[in-house]
């Protein structure tokens, strides 16, 4: 009744309508507080870390530059993280041999430091070096760096790696990723100069594997890749979990050479000082590159797995000379020089406070290790303000790492991708203490896995190392016992 009354008011009135038309509207009472709810929460999201719904695979558009328009190297690289591959064998061999006549016309095998013109292009250039012909190690850097970079299309990889099996290994990385910028290397005459240097002792507690040519390669990369301004090295055993070209884009500060610092190690436990002094003392007033001081025992120690590289400034260092020189006295001394590595050590002692401190994060380290020094479980306690055990070995910082790196014996892609339920992990990674494999097989899904390991002498892929490092591990559990 009340609506028909104001329906007759209006037709009988027209100041009457023209006065409840222009009547103010009443706003809800809640308005102004929901509105300022929904404004906060919108800053709320914007502010959270990437979650699977807002991850930058899944929004391309927005966080990434795709390699391609019509396929992204990024959804490529995707697909060896995930476990449910839309693509089955038979179409990655169809890609293979796509891949065979891309290789063929554009030329990506190089030789002697001679690289495809495709591949001089800026952006950042990753060099690995490995003769170890397992694959899925690179296939792991590359999926990884490739994942995590927000310009995947300006990552350039060089591959220096034996001539055996190198248009199988082209073939394969052309298949998993058909836009990644990938270029394989030869080096014949160079490795024969590189191995002249090398000696490897049974006293000095290094492991014979070290003595590799190729484990001595980056210090000559600058001499044969001169073209570069810049390089960066990765170790083959390496995740990238940070945007690879933030380090690319780092200030050297008339540096050399930039690595992680790690003082959970230092000098003392690499060098016989009563030798090491001796050889100071004796030479440094002839040679200008050693150091006019004499070296300090508690030195924190940096790791050579991630580096990058002026070119230019380390060959007017005279840095791989200096890192032959040490190398030779390490051959003459009736004593080791230095124990617990081949190339680690004349890399210290070359470098000797001559090189840019990394963020710790560039290279967390020790994944590939059971056990603490003594020297680390006390360098442990002022992180953890406890004391660890001596094993498994604890990585606390591996959460925010940009690199994790997976250096020591024991590597993820050696043993079971599953571990048994009864046994030890080899190293726990991060707060949630997670067993640190895992965060290595998560850039290799099992499809990847099944389809890229060596083949032995039986035609069957297999873990070459797998039962050895297995009984090790056992054996190496039972000294504790």
């Amino acid at each position: 009744m009340k609506a028909k009354k104001e329906c007759l008011l209006l037709l009988s009135s027209p100041a009457a309508a023209d006065a409840l038309l222009m009547a103010p509207l009443k706003p809800w009472k809640t308005a102004p507080l929901l509105l300022a709810v929904l404004c906060l929460g919108f800053l709320l999201l914007q502010l959270m870390p990437a979650s699977f719904i807002r991850h930058p695979i899944h929004d391309a558009s927005d966080t990434w530059t795709s390699v391609n328009p019509k396929r992204s190297s990024v959804g490529v690289a995707s697909s060896l993280l995930l476990d449910d591959i839309s693509q089955n064998l038979s179409e990655k061999q169809e890609q293979g041999m796509k891949a065979m006549s891309m290789i063929a016309s554009q030329g990506a095998l190089g030789t002697n430091g001679k690289i495809s013109e495709e591949t001089m292009t800026p952006g950042a250039h990753i060099f690995l070096c490995t003769d170890d012909m397992d694959i899925r190690p690179l296939i792991v850097v590359i999926n990884s760096t490739i994942i995590n970079s927000r310009e995947p299309h300006q990552i350039h990889f060089h591959i220096v790696a034996p001539e055996k099996g190198h248009m199988d290994w082209l073939i394969k990385l052309k298949t998993w990723f058909p836009d990644v910028n990938i270029d394989l290397v030869r080096l014949e005459t160079d490795l024969q100069l590189v191995s002249r240097h090398i000696s490897f002792r049974s006293d000095s507690k290094a492991r014979e594997e070290l003595a590799s040519p190729y484990n001595f390669l980056p210090f000559y990369l600058p001499h044969i890749f001169k073209q570069f301004e810049r390089i960066i090295y990765l170790d083959s055993d390496v995740v990238v979990k940070g945007d690879i070209q933030e380090l690319n884009q780092l200030d050297l500060e008339g540096k050399a050479v930039a690595a992680v610092e790690d003082c959970s190690q230092m000098f003392k436990i690499y060098f016989n000082f009563d030798l090491l002094t001796a050889i100071l003392e004796k030479e440094r007033r002839d040679i200008s590159w050693l150091p006019y001081k004499l070296i300090e025992p508690n030195t924190c120690i940096f790791n050579r797995g991630v580096l990058l590289i002026d070119v230019k400034r380390w060959i007017h260092e005279n840095l791989t000379e200096a890192i032959e020189w040490w190398m030779g006295k390490f051959r003459e001394a009736e004593k080791p020089l230095y124990k617990y590595g081949l190339s680690q050590p004349p890399f210290l002692l070359a470098l000797y406070r001559k090189y840019k401190k990394l963020e710790v994060t560039w290279n967390v380290r020790g994944l590939g290790r059971n056990e603490f020094s003594e020297i680390e479980r006390e360098y442990m306690k002022t992180v953890l303000s406890k004391k660890p055990a001596r094993r498994p070995f604890l990585a606390p910082l591996a959460d925010g790492a940009k690199v994790l790196h997976f250096n020591g014996k024991y590597k993820p892609w050696k043993r079971n991708r599953l571990s048994h339920p009864n046994s030890q992990p080899v190293s726990l990674c991060g707060l949630k203490a997670i067993d640190c494999a895992e965060l290595w097989w998560h850039y290799l899904s099992p499809v990847a896995d099944a389809s890229l390991k060596p083949i032995d002498k039986y035609g069957l892929r297999t873990d070459s190392n797998e039962a050895s490092q297995r009984t090790q591990l056992l054996n190496d559990t039972a000294e504790l016992l």
